[in-house]
């Protein structure tokens, strides 16, 4: 049983879907029977998965952690050269309400430092 060429391939998914039967292709490609059918059964399965597969919907890739990282130019213009990193407007306005958020280091530290001479104690 020799390997099926892509005009084969190509051939036989055309007659199939125009309604051919099997036997009818294979002796017109002069190919075997299970050729024709295992080539058909290869097909079918990939058309039926692609099908089934849900639509990736902008909501969906909303749900991703928006990094101000991403929201940077990162490449030049001319050259489309990676050496640089200019902010927009959006990250800078991502970024001040990042540390807006954040506690300030002097107190997030305080309550893990143990000072045995500390007044009240």
């Amino acid at each position: 049983m020799a390997r099926l060429n892509k005009t084969q391939i190509y051939a036989i998914n055309w007659l199939n879907h125009i309604g051919k039967d099997q036997d009818t292709i294979a002796s017109e490609l002069k190919i075997t029977t299970k050729q024709v059918i295992s080539t058909i059964e290869k097909n079918q399965s990939s058309k039926n998965t692609k099908k089934s597969d849900p639509i990736k919907t902008a909501s969906k890739s909303a749900a991703k952690k928006i990094v101000s990282k991403n929201l940077m130019i990162n490449q030049t213009s001319a050259k489309k050269s990676n050496h640089v990193m200019i902010m927009t407007q959006e990250a800078s306005m991502m970024n001040d309400t990042v540390k807006k958020n954040v506690d300030p280091q002097t107190n997030r530290n305080q309550k893990h430092i143990f000072r045995p001479n500390q007044d009240g104690k």
